[in-house]
């Protein structure tokens, strides 16, 4: 199947917006989740015009009836168009987001990644998140604030070694029951409208995306 979405026509916009959360938007994503209005008003970002979602549906009408009969699979091999790929989905998605990481960093990457899954959620999309509780390099705080949005939750895997546990409660746990501590969730999908799925070796942190050089 052609690769209409990862072509460089189909990608500079995206490609532009995701340029400009990185270089400062992503920065007022909890001072907006904490303030609402009162931060958008001072948000330079908020003024930012998405395109309305059209949708999976209509963006692979032209592919229907392969489709059909077979899974149309394309290989994302640079970070650019790995992060890209999954902003156009997020933006596109009109029913649901469905996302699991091992690693889940708030650095560059990572805010502009909750960004976008809060974007969607405010347009009413049931956007659910699944990080593992051993890896996830996030303010606890940013997670909650998540969690309470309409039409988002957050879930984290066997929390008992990092959330919400004290050193030497989580040495304890580890110590009693390591096999259960060790119990880990690798799982690295991110499915939107149940059509499409990316999936892979990439968890959501700026060195998966090429964005730590």
């Amino acid at each position: 199947m052609p690769n209409r979405l990862a072509s460089r026509g189909h990608l500079a916009p995206y490609l532009a917006s995701v340029v400009l959360l990185a270089t400062g938007c992503h920065a007022t994503v909890k001072d907006r989740l904490l303030h609402g209005d009162l931060a958008a008003k001072k948000d330079h970002c908020a003024s930012l015009v998405q395109a309305p979602a059209q949708g999976l549906s209509s963006a692979l009408a032209a592919y229907e009836e392969q489709l059909a009969k077979r899974t149309g699979v394309w290989v994302l091999e640079d970070g650019a168009g790995a992060m890209v790929s999954r902003a156009w989905l997020a933006e596109n998605a009109l029913k649901s987001i469905d996302v699991q990481y091992f690693i889940f960093s708030s650095d560059n990457v990572g805010l502009i990644a909750i960004d976008y899954l809060i974007q969607a959620a405010k347009r009413g999309v049931k956007v659910r998140l699944l990080i593992d509780d051993l890896l996830y390099d996030t303010d606890a705080e940013l997670l909650q604030l998540m969690d309470a949005q309409e039409n988002l939750e957050v879930r984290v895997y066997n929390p008992n070694l990092k959330t919400g546990k004290s050193l030497p409660v989580a040495l304890t746990k580890a110590a009693m029951d390591f096999r259960g501590a060790n119990q880990r969730m690798h799982n690295k999908t991110f499915i939107v409208d149940g059509q499409a799925v990316i999936t892979g070796g990439r968890n959501i942190a700026d060195e998966y995306f090429d964005f730590n050089t």
